[in-house]
């Protein structure tokens, strides 16, 4: 894993959690039942900044 995935990875899982805990908690908040799919959460964030990362860190890239 290069440098950059790893910044990725980590900004990546931290973001899905947040936005999961905050989506699920407004969806409790308005009796509502939200079905989350938090890898895809994951997924998108995460190519979003590998992208960002290699454009801004090109000596972390393999």
């Amino acid at each position: 894993m290069s440098d950059n995935e790893k910044r990725a990875h980590d900004l990546a899982v931290a973001v899905a959690a947040s936005l999961s805990k905050l989506r699920l908690e407004e969806a409790r908040l308005k009796g509502e039942h939200l079905g989350l799919d938090i890898y895809e959460i994951y997924q998108n964030h995460y190519i979003g900044y590998l992208n960002e990362f290699n454009h801004n860190f090109p000596e972390g890239q393999k």
